[in-house]
């Protein structure tokens, strides 16, 4: 990075750290959303442009219009790459810069959703296994249930929608990245069904699979099964290689 580049992303994280607390307490706001004796946990997969963001949003919705409640919502969806634009200096395509600063906000908003007793979809690639498998700990260990949904679009479409996405919003995510992503997410849903079996529940839904915008679900499936409805065709470096030419 360049001296810059460092600076800029030393201040978000800077910020991060000496605004955390106050930053969760707005976003798992206890005034908003309704403390639950039996809390549930939702963790979204898939990789970026896969239509994952869409998919936690209706789902919340869907849980919200059954909610009792007239003043309170049923269930917070916490997306971290919301949290980039509370943080200084951000402009979208330096979102590179702003991870450090994005986890520390969102350890802060977790340990919020788990105290409060909050119902909560997390919306992310689970990319990452170590993260991945701490947060599932954690909520099994509170006593929630886990739950995982992996949400797949194809390849090249999935990398269309960053695309259009870097231009309407100017977020930017590197192809080297997309495609480590995509990859990742779907060896690392595998590995979490082998590690866990039946302590978490994972759920299915294959977008655009026959091009006319028809979508697949397939509900509480075991790693085979994802093997056989989405076979690994590329590795990382292939990836590239073909979404290069899109």
């Amino acid at each position: 990075m360049t001296p810059e580049e460092i600076a800029i992303e030393q201040a978000a994280f800077e910020f991060a750290r000496v605004n955390r607390a106050s930053l969760a307490r707005h976003i798992a706001d206890t005034a908003v959303y309704l403390s639950e004796e039996v809390p549930f946990t939702v963790f979204m997969a898939g990789s970026p442009g896969a239509g994952k963001t869409e998919i936690a949003k209706a789902m919340a919705d869907d849980l919200d219009e059954r909610n009792l409640s007239l003043y309170s919502k049923r269930v917070l969806r916490i997306d971290p790459d919301d949290f980039r634009s509370l943080i200084p200096g951000y402009d979208g395509r330096n979102s590179y810069l702003f991870q450090r600063a994005v986890t520390k906000i969102l350890e802060k908003v977790l340990d919020r959703a788990f105290k409060k007793r909050l119902s909560f979809i997390l919306d992310g690639t689970m990319a990452n296994l170590g993260v991945a498998k701490r947060n599932i700990d954690r909520v099994l260990g509170s006593g929630r249930k886990a739950q995982i949904m992996y949400v797949y679009q194809r390849p090249e479409l999935a990398w269309q929608f960053v695309q259009a996405r870097e231009v309407t919003e100017g977020r930017n995510i590197p192809l080297q990245e997309f495609a480590r992503q995509f990859v990742a997410a779907r060896r690392n849903v595998i590995e979490l069904k082998c590690i866990y079996g039946s302590q978490i529940h994972i759920d299915l839904l294959i977008k655009d699979f026959d091009g006319d915008d028809a979508q697949q679900v397939e509900l509480d499936v075991a790693g085979d099964t994802i093997d056989a409805l989405i076979p690994q065709i590329y590795d990382q470096a292939q990836l590239v290689e073909l979404l290069a030419e899109v």
